[in-house]
């Protein structure tokens, strides 16, 4: 605390006083303090930020602040300010290993050529600088070492060298670190090719290290596997030396090996797996085993493999942990086997194991969990079923790019039903929302007797497109316009059942732990569905415009000479930085699209910048019609999508609310995480929540140049819609 009673952030206690007052400036003007989650950082406050530290004179503030701002730019997205500043830094003459520093800042925010062209400059720098730390002979060395493996792990991204490159050999700790976490950034962002490339090359890396089979393991159990390179992830286990390893890694190996066989559909290496694994089971030290989370998970999914070739295995190996009743860990290694169990299991006694499951759930959902929840809820009992749910939401709200391909693999037997009634809660965004009311038809049918939290935008054209459900905006218990706890539960007296068919956060546990059922994520929801053997039953709208919307966007819609299509177009979120803009698409980029002399676009881009307005202006094929409020004014906006002849967009809200409202759309993605992969069917292209939604996506050996050719030949193919009669 200052002299005058400030709280200083943490890390501040001993700093200059130029960087104390600064630190007080910050306790003054943001709430959470000390602040280390991005979530309290405003746009304003971080041109402030800038500001202020621009204005210090001391290389060693200027360092501290950094220091201790850095982590929380960079989970907030701001990484062109920490650009910035480390280049301010640098020519600062502050510390020499910000030249290195730089660099990775750049190339994890997918800058490839502005990294390239700042390891030139930090060459340079390096060479005439002085610097106030680190900066002799020895450290310029090094970090000459850093920027040379930096130049060659760009040239291996962008595919211009092989792993066993010689300047890929021997590269600096500081080097291997950014492709573990760039690995992590790709395996999130969906980026799959990329994601398992960095995983094989880690594990090169790290082999000068004497790491062991560890390493190996675990990129194969976390990376290669989730991320179907099962053939990859058997050339790193069948290379791997296992001499003088664990008992515990030699399960994990076989293990491993036996499961990414299977899935190659290589019978003999699965086979010789398994039996060499089943033995292991009877000499096995369960106190170890407790012990050690990789190991439990091996004996889990040992105890699967081998169940597969003998139903009854996992029961019997259940069997063994009874002298551990009294532990815990042991009652939730037991709950896991009756996962394994019931997926062989019979009708007679798939119950009783996923009521044990039910006992003491595993922290997270998976193919196992979906069946177990099925076989509960079709019994009718939903607040056990809501128990394995519950214990999985906070796994999945921390590290939702846990969601895999498992799940799309193949079905299970037995859709469960939701209650007969219910209040399903809203969504964190209007395209949540829309998403959510789809998936209830999809489970409940157009006649489902429900009571729906709608954003109220969207509530009179959900009301007529669908009479029987009644829809609703209640206020948050937490959060913007919160009334409150008390409030929020009193306003749900009487109601039998609810659930949340998107998100749940963590102020709903309690709730959710009385034993109501809940369907957790859009990405649970779209597995659920599939595994359950749900698909869309009704592919009518379920916003439905209002005549008077019909009447106004008639004069956009008029026939003109030359014009075979009016389509609409969208192209990226509002909210952008050089980090989510991979994600989205320039307007101008997109001209091999929009580009054709009988195709009319309509612009429903919201929160245009002056440069797009420039090109709509100069553009004939573009057209933005006047006065239409594309971020409130929804009535319009679906009739404009109803009438037009299709609707393209990225993975924005406006593509599900044009969906939602009957709209033939096509989709374009570029670099989502895997999850969405979940709502696509088998062939590659339909939505499993939407079918009018053709989605392509950049994989398959499509880039974004790709994606954009593949969707301009769909469009050539597109015939015009009829026009109601």
């Amino acid at each position: 605390m200052s002299s005058d009673g400030h709280v200083l952030p943490r890390g501040f206690s001993h700093v200059s006083s130029e960087a104390r007052q600064w630190a007080e400036w910050v306790s003054d003007h943001i709430e959470a303090v000390p602040l280390l989650r991005a979530g309290g950082l405003g746009s304003d406050e971080v041109s402030r930020l800038d500001d202020e530290l621009r204005a210090l004179s001391s290389p060693q503030s200027i360092q501290q602040v950094i220091e201790f701002w850095a982590p929380t730019l960079r989970e907030g997205r701001w990484r062109d300010l920490e650009a910035d500043w480390r280049r301010a830094a640098v020519a600062f003459g502050t510390d020499s290993y910000e030249t290195g520093r730089l660099v990775d800042v750049l190339w994890r925010a997918g800058d490839a050529d502005a990294a390239r062209v700042a390891i030139a400059q930090m060459r340079h720098a390096l060479a005439a600088q002085p610097f106030s730390v680190h900066g002799d002979d020895f450290h310029r060395g090094k970090n000459i070492e850093i920027l040379d493996g930096f130049e060659a792990l760009l040239a291996f991204d962008a595919g211009a060298c092989a792993a066993d490159d010689a300047r890929l050999a021997n590269l600096h700790p500081f080097v291997v670190a950014s492709i573990y976490d760039v690995m992590w950034d790709a395996h999130a962002a969906g980026e799959q090719a990329r994601a398992c490339a960095l995983g094989l090359l880690y594990i090169r890396a790290t082999a000068p290290y004497g790491h062991g089979p560890e390493t190996a393991l675990w990129i194969v159990a976390h990376i290669l596997a989730p991320l179907s390179a099962h053939r990859d992830a058997l050339e790193v286990l069948a290379g791997l030396s296992m001499t003088g390893a664990t008992a515990g890694h030699h399960w994990r190996h076989l293990t491993l090996t036996a499961a990414s066989a299977r899935e190659c559909d290589d019978a003999a290496t699965h086979a010789a797996a398994v039996e060499a694994l089943a033995p292991l089971f009877a000499d096995a030290p369960l106190d170890a085993i407790l012990d050690d989370a990789a190991w439990s998970d091996a004996y889990v999914r040992a105890a699967g493999l081998v169940d597969a070739h003998a139903p009854g295995f996992a029961v019997a190996v259940q069997d063994r942990l009874a002298p551990f009743a009294h532990d815990a860990r042991a009652r939730r290694l037991s709950a896991r086997l009756a996962l394994e169990a019931l997926a062989h299991a019979p009708a007679e006694s798939a119950l009783a194991l996923a009521r044990q499951v039910a006992h003491a759930p595993p922290d997270t959902l998976a193919d196992a969990s979906l069946k177990a929840v099925d076989v509960l809820a079709s019994a009718g009992e939903w607040a056990a079923a809501a128990e394995i749910y519950a214990a999985g939401i906070e796994s999945y709200w921390d590290a939702p790019g846990a969601v895999g391909g498992a799940w799309r693999r193949k079905g299970l037997t037995g859709a469960a039903s939701l209650p007969a009634s219910g209040w399903v809660w809203s969504g964190r965004g209007i395209g949540d929302d829309v998403l959510r009311l789809k998936a209830l038809v999809a489970l409940k049918g157009r006649e489902a007797c429900a009571r729906y939290d709608l954003d109220p935008r969207l509530a009179p054209l959900a009301a007529r497109a669908l009479p029987a459900i009644r829809f609703d905006h209640t206020p948050r218990a937490v959060g913007p316009g919160a009334v409150g706890r008390a409030a929020f539960w009193k306003a749900r007296n009487g109601v039998p059942r609810a659930f949340d068919a998107f998100r749940v956060t963590s102020d709903r546990l309690d709730f959710l732990r009385c034993g109501q059922p809940v369907l957790q994520g859009e990405d649970v929801l779209c597995a659920y569905l599939q595994n359950a053997g749900v698909l869309t039953r009704d592919a009518g709208p379920i916003l439905e415009p209002s005549a008077g919307a019909f009447a106004r966007v008639a004069p956009w819609l008029a026939p003109a000479e030359g014009v075979r299509l009016t389509l609409c177009l969208a192209w990226r979120s509002g909210l952008l930085d050089r980090e989510r803009r991979r994600f989205f698409f320039e307007l101008e980029e997109l001209a091999p699209l929009w580009a054709s002399p009988d195709v009319r676009w309509i612009v429903v881009q919201h929160d245009l910048t002056d440069t797009e307005r420039a090109l709509i202006a100069r553009t004939h094929e573009l057209v933005l019609p006047p006065e239409l409020d594309t971020r409130n004014d929804f009535d319009t906006l679906c009739a404009l999508f109803r009438r037009c002849d299709g609707v393209v967009a990225p993975k924005l809200s406006t593509r599900d609310i044009a969906a939602a409202a009957g709209a033939r759309v096509l989709s374009l993605s570029i670099g989502h995480r895997d999850i969405e992969g979940a709502r696509i069917a088998e062939d590659g292209a339909t939505d499993r929540i939407f079918p009018n939604i053709h989605h392509v996506r950049a994989r398959d050996g499509l880039d974004r140049a790709g994606v954009i050719r593949a969707a301009a030949q769909i469009v050539r193919r597109w015939a015009p819609l009829k026009p109601p009669a």
